[in-house]
């Protein structure tokens, strides 16, 4: 999932997500469309100065790619062209640290820590290639799709699970991972890292 900032690049009042007659997330919202090498990306938020937008799978393999701004079928703002890589994992954040989920099923907060060996789900975004791989814009059904590129979390962490998020847009990822028994106390960093590439903003959940 990216995020374009831009002056009026959108519409003036803001629209988000609306899926197609396929049950997709539309890749046209408010008669804005995000192109990356001309194909179509999933719309997740549009307004006058922001788009949010999942880059379409088909980008993979590529060392560049070209993003076109549409509106109402028009090109006219100048294209931006922006480097590829394998992966760019950024996990999901709320008030207090990574939008996490107990194995209580509380949220993960100083007031509600995760007990260490527990388990712990985190979401991010920016996995890569899933394999299979999905259609844009899809809501995950079975057999959820993986991540192609190993998944790791420094520290000890027992990964349980790594692939599609139910419920949520393709090209969100969720993580279950077993908190080591000798985890750190308080408000803690993960370093998680998918391939070659890691979250360098050093998302952190609380442990008790």
């Amino acid at each position: 999932i990216v995020s374009l900032f831009g002056p009026s690049i959108g519409p003036d009042t803001p629209a988000t997500l609306e899926l197609d007659d396929a049950g997709r997330v539309s890749s046209r919202l408010s008669e804005i469309r995000v192109l990356f090498n001309a194909m179509p990306a999933p719309l997740l938020y549009v307004s006058k100065n922001q788009i949010n937008a999942v880059v379409p799978f088909g980008v993979a393999g590529l060392s560049q790619v070209t993003i076109q701004i549409e509106r109402n079928g028009a090109s006219d703002m100048p294209p931006l062209q922006t480097t590829v890589v394998e992966s760019a994992p950024g996990v999901f954040l709320g008030p207090s640290g990574a939008a996490a989920i107990n194995q209580d099923g509380t949220i993960n907060s100083k007031e509600h820590p995760a007990a260490r060996h527990s388990i712990v789900s985190i979401f991010l975004t920016g996995a890569g290639l899933m394999e299979p791989v999905p259609a844009d814009g899809a809501v995950p059904k079975l057999p959820y799709a993986k991540p192609v590129l190993p998944v790791s979390i420094d520290g000890g962490a027992e990964i349980l699970y790594a692939g599609d998020a139910p419920g949520l847009v393709e090209g969100v990822v969720q993580i279950n991972f077993r908190l080591p028994k000798l985890a750190g106390d308080g408000l803690t960093p993960l370093q998680i890292q998918i391939g070659n590439y890691g979250d360098s903003g050093l998302p952190q959940i609380w442990i008790h």
